[in-house]
Formats: structure tokens, C-alpha cells, sequence
């Protein structure tokens, strides 16, 4: 304890002997009698930090102030006046850079407006072009199923018909197809493939006599891949489906599992699928039927009716 206290002591001593000697310079210096600490105290009432001075004097009332906005320079003005002249060409000129600020926001509202326009008058262009394409490939591929002499021909030119499919299907995948030049042919070709679909089945079941090559077919297409059944089987082939297996094998539950699988997969029926529906339903075949299938004819008229909502 006797140590620590003669080491505090010493301590204090020796600060207070550093204190002293720094009061004696500040004392002997010219500056420090003109100036007094109370000035300098941060406390005093007239005392204020430069720059709060300063950020006083600079500041203006919000009146005074003007809003920047942010101008485009020459160069961007004139490449945005050249990409609306090159994409309206027949619209109102953009305002230069030197017209007023009520000048200058009225043609961006035209701009969107006649953009959405031009947009949704090119995309109907370009349904009915493909619906074009569409009905003269569809055309060519009934004419030539017609010109067709035997059932084994068909066959033959079924196959040729799925190779020729997943050939497309191989083309869709690649990055390049959007900038191949006969895209749209090749589009047009896979909206006219459920519609050839329905012509082999029908003309296998009613020119051939052959509803089991019918049904195969629609189950080929069905199973071979999933981009085959979303192009392939659509409402065309499931109308010709339904059709095959009622009016050749009465199966009135297969017609309600098939008017289900419709519905699951966002397949919507025609006109002539619910026409057809109400007449298994009316039909006397169908009020023969037992208490075991009305469950199955109540399905169909639901399933049919679904989409006249």
C-alpha cells in the first residue's frame, strides 16, 4: 500500500508540473492576451461555428430556388427525334430540344399511345398471315391424304408426317430460330398439325374402316413427346377422338375421360363437341344406360357445357 501511494503522488506531481509549464508558454505568447477563452468557449451566446455562419448566409428561401431537371444534350436529342421518325414516320414530328416544357410532354403520351397501337396492329397482322399459311398448308396435306390410293400409303405418309414433326420440333429449340426466314411457315405448320391430325384419324375411321388406327394415332401423338401433344392434340383431334369412340364403340366412359382430360389440360371444346355431347345424352342408347353410368353421362354434359359459360 506504501508503494502505491509514493507512485500516485508521484503521478500527480508530475502532471500538475506539465500543466504549469504549458500555462507559462501560452502566457508568454502575443496571441493568447488578445484573446480571451471566453470568446472561444463553445458555450457562449454570441460564439457561432464558421460554418453555420456560412451555411446561414448561402441559404435561400425554397421561393427563390429553381428544380433542375435533367436535359439531354445534342447529340441524344437528335438520336431519339431519328428512332421515332424511324418508327412512327407518318406521326406528329418530336419537339426539339429548344420548345417548351407544355410542348414537350404532350407528344410522350401520343408516343406510348400510337406505339400500342402499331404493336397491336402488327401482332393482328401477323395472326392473320399465319391463319393464311395455316389453311394453304392444310390445303395441301388434305389434298394429298385424298390423292392417297390404299390404307399402306396412308401409313407410310403418317410416318413421314411425324419424322417431318419432330424435325420442326428440333428447329423450335434452337436459339437461331427466331432470325430464320421461314419462321413463320414453320409456326404456321405446327398450328395446322392438330387439324392433319383430325383428317388421319377421320379418314383412317371412315374411309378405311379402321377406328383402331384412329385411336392409335392419337395416342401416338399423345405420348411421343410433350411438344407433340401440346401442338398435336387439340381441339380438332380430340373432336375426332370423341367421335371415334362413340360412334364406333359406344364408350361412354372412355368420351368422359376424355372430356376430362380436356379440361385438365386446358384443351376448351367447340361447338361441335358440345353438339356432340347433348347428342349421346338425348341419344336412346344414352337413357338406356344404367344407374352406373349416369355419373359418366352427368360428367359429359358438364365437361361439354363448361365452356358456354
Amino acid at each position: 500500500m506504501s508503494f502505491n501511494s509514493a507512485a500516485m503522488r508521484g503521478t500527480i506531481c508530475y502532471r500538475r508540473g506539465a500543466t504549469a509549464r504549458r500555462s507559462s508558454v501560452l502566457a508568454s505568447s502575443p496571441n493568447f492576451a488578445s484573446t480571451s477563452f471566453a470568446s472561444q468557449s463553445p458555450l457562449s451566446s454570441k460564439a457561432q461555428p464558421h460554418w453555420k455562419a456560412s451555411h446561414t448566409e448561402k441559404r435561400r428561401p425554397s421561393s427563390d430556388r429553381k428544380e433542375s431537371r435533367p436535359t439531354l444534350t445534342s447529340n441524344q436529342s437528335q438520336a431519339v427525334s431519328v428512332m421515332y421518325n424511324f418508327l412512327f414516320p407518318n406521326s406528329t414530328p418530336r419537339p426539339k430540344a429548344g420548345h417548351t416544357e407544355q410542348q414537350a410532354t404532350r407528344p410522350q403520351t401520343n408516343f406510348f399511345d400510337e406505339f400500342a397501337k402499331r404493336a397491336e396492329a402488327h401482332n393482328e397482322q401477323l395472326q392473320k398471315a399465319q391463319t393464311a399459311t395455316m389453311k394453304t398448308i392444310l390445303a395441301k396435306k388434305r389434298a394429298d391424304i385424298d390423292g392417297l390410293q390404299d390404307d399402306q400409303q396412308l401409313i407410310r405418309w403418317t410416318a413421314d408426317l411425324f419424322a417431318r414433326q419432330e424435325e420442326i420440333e428440333s428447329l423450335k429449340r434452337l436459339p437461331s430460330f427466331p432470325q430464320r426466314a421461314d419462321r413463320d411457315d414453320i409456326t404456321a405448320e405446327l398450328e395446322a398439325y392438330s387439324h392433319i391430325i383430325g383428317s388421319l384419324m377421320s379418314t383412317f375411321r371412315d374411309r378405311y374402316r379402321d377406328p383402331h388406327l384412329a385411336l392409335a394415332v392419337f395416342d401416338h401423338v399423345r405420348h411421343r413427346s410433350v411438344a407433340s401433344y401440346v401442338c398435336g392434340c387439340k381441339t380438332p383431334a380430340y373432336h375426332q377422338l370423341l367421335i371415334t369412340l362413340w360412334t364406333c364403340f359406344k364408350d361412354l366412359r372412355g368420351v368422359a375421360n376424355a372430356l376430362r382430360e380436356m379440361k385438365v389440360n386446358g384443351v376448351e371444346p367447340d361447338t361441335r363437341i358440345r353438339e356432340l355431347a347433348q347428342k349421346i345424352i338425348e341419344s336412346p342408347l344414352g337413357k338406356m344406360m344404367t344407374e352406373s353410368a349416369s355419373g359418366d353421362l352427368y360428367e359429359i354434359d358438364r365437361l361439354a357445357k363448361r365452356a358456354q359459360a
